[in-house]
């Protein structure tokens, strides 16, 4: 997705400007994104608080995230007590608890 900076939206911060833009993603996962480059500005890694300038082109690049297999970690998982109402587990440092926008591994939601 490329997006073209008019005058209108100069003096803006990209990532102020980029909230109104991606609905679906927080400010905090938008600076992420720019972080990874996987947002650019004129095909060059910026900073999230850059200020737009007219003519700037904006392009988000949608990777699909390929799930990367934490076996060490998922290995480390134990369960220390069960029953029909709840789950008590030890989960390592280091292990996602659910996915998010940003990483791509195997996370505990996916091991439950």
């Amino acid at each position: 997705m490329q997006l073209n900076i008019s005058p209108e939206n100069s003096n803006q911060r990209l990532d102020k400007f980029l909230v109104n833009k991606l609905e679906n993603l927080s400010r905090s996962q938008i600076q992420k994104k720019i972080k990874n480059t996987l947002i650019l500005v004129n095909n060059k890694n910026i900073n999230p608080h850059y200020f737009l300038k007219a003519g700037d082109v904006i392009t988000v690049t949608s990777k699909q995230p390929t799930v990367i297999s934490n076996k060490k970690l998922l290995n480390k998982i134990k369960i220390i007590f069960e029953d029909k109402n709840y789950l008590i587990i030890y989960k390592p440092a280091g292990l996602l608890i659910h996915p998010d926008n940003i990483h791509n591994e195997t996370t505990l939601q996916d091991y439950l």
